[in-house]
């Protein structure tokens, strides 16, 4: 089984190494969650 916590704590890891990026495509996931997780990331900014 999946971790439930995947695509908040991948959106950790893209913020982290790229401090400052505006975009990122979510292209595998299917579903958005990851989006969703990289938006509200940004917003906090």
């Amino acid at each position: 089984m999946a971790d439930k916590r995947r695509f908040s704590l991948f959106a950790d890891l893209v913020e982290r190494h790229f401090p400052g990026c505006r975009r990122a495509f979510d292209i595998a996931g299917g579903m958005g969650k990851l989006n969703v997780e990289l938006s509200a990331a940004a917003s906090t900014c």
